[in-house]
């Protein structure tokens, strides 16, 4: 790090206001102050006995930064009786930061570094703990307490220069879930299964992640009854004067998606992971294709290889609903035996 000549300068103010009262006078100690070590006295310019010029007091200077150890670098000196200097330079040392801990440690189900990134091995500044705190607090709102508060103390490592962050919070009772609104889905499922499926209650503790497994298993119920692209909202209104969470949660069920094959029967969940239609959570040509593909290779793999697979897509009338089938007829041809141990696996398709 290079630190130009006027910023050294004005790092020296008693340069410029007694200069003479130094200059020429021959350096009786040197020591590091702000610092237990004292070993980067060695990357010095100046030597005891040395005589003190500005020059070689910027020299040291730049040499401190040149460590890399520290941020920030000034000299101090003391006229002795013998007209002599003792030289001094004030520094603060360059910290990194080593672990960061919350306290009551009970607060969350996991770590901090399991939520959001913490900056382990990255040099210490205020910005940073700043973040770090209020990603914090946000967490501690997300699980229910939304009058937490959050506050940092360090402890510094002289020797390792590691900087050990505690995180203080004070979190408040924790948020009860108030009313709980789910609309959408009803032409499918009742208020009560739509409701036993999200799993969260009135007079619950509230939590992000509870919240966030209900949509989850919300959307499977979907999934199980093949419907593609189905869609969960959820609007949170916190009413801080009865401390409770109001819950909307508006579900759009996507299309309807019936895969069927003709001719040759495939079990539901060999046919899921045969047409990619489900797992990419839409149904276009190609994924058409790549599923008719598959199945093709399947039959093969069963023996059938002759095996003719062709596909139809038939879209229902939107007024009549948001479906689409889709048909794989399977004309499988004579099925041919493999010898014991040669039937080829899927590497071989």
């Amino acid at each position: 790090m290079r630190v130009p000549g006027l910023i050294l300068g004005l790092l020296l103010p008693w340069f410029a206001s007694a200069q003479q009262q130094y200059y020429g006078t021959p350096v009786s100690s040197l020591a590091l102050s702000g610092t237990e070590s004292q070993a980067d006295l060695q990357v010095l310019s100046i030597r005891i006995g040395d005589i003190l010029t500005p020059q070689n007091v910027r020299a040291s200077i730049q040499a401190l930064y040149d460590t890399g150890h520290y941020s920030y670098v000034d000299a101090d000196a003391t006229a002795n009786a013998d007209r002599t200097t003792a030289l001094t330079f004030r520094v603060r040392p360059v910290f990194f930061f080593s672990t960061f801990r919350l306290e009551p440690e009970n607060l969350l189900a996991r770590s901090l570094s399991s939520y959001f990134r913490l900056p382990f091995g990255e040099r210490v500044t205020t910005s940073a703990v700043e973040r770090v705190v209020e990603e914090t607090r946000d967490l501690l709102m997300s699980e229910g307490y939304f009058q937490a508060s959050v506050t940092a103390s360090y402890e510094p490592d002289e020797q390792t220069h590691l900087m050990f962050v505690t995180l203080k919070a004070t979190p408040g009772a924790k948020a009860k879930v108030g009313n709980v609104r789910i609309q959408g889905g009803e032409q499918t499922f009742s208020q009560k299964d739509l409701s036993d499926a999200f799993g969260v209650k009135a007079g619950d503790d509230f939590s992000a992640t509870k919240l966030d497994k209900g949509v989850s298993d919300l959307r499977a119920k979907f999934t199980e009854l093949r419907f593609l692209n189905t869609r969960i909202n959820t609007e949170r209104m916190y009413e801080a004067a009865t401390n409770t969470v109001n819950l909307n949660i508006n579900i759009q069920p996507g299309q309807f998606a019936l895969v069927q094959t003709r001719g040759f029967d495939i079990s539901r969940k060999k046919l899921t992971e045969l047409v990619p239609i489900y797992e990419e959570a839409a149904v276009d040509p190609d994924l058409v294709e790549e599923g008719r593909v598959h199945i093709t290779r399947y039959m093969q793999q069963e023996g059938y290889f002759d095996a003719v697979v062709s596909a139809e897509t038939i879209e229902v009338d939107p007024s009549l609903g948001n479906a689409i089938q889709v048909n794989y007829t399977i004309m499988p041809g004579t099925k041919h035996e493999f010898a014991a141990g040669s039937k080829p696996g899927k590497e071989n398709c």
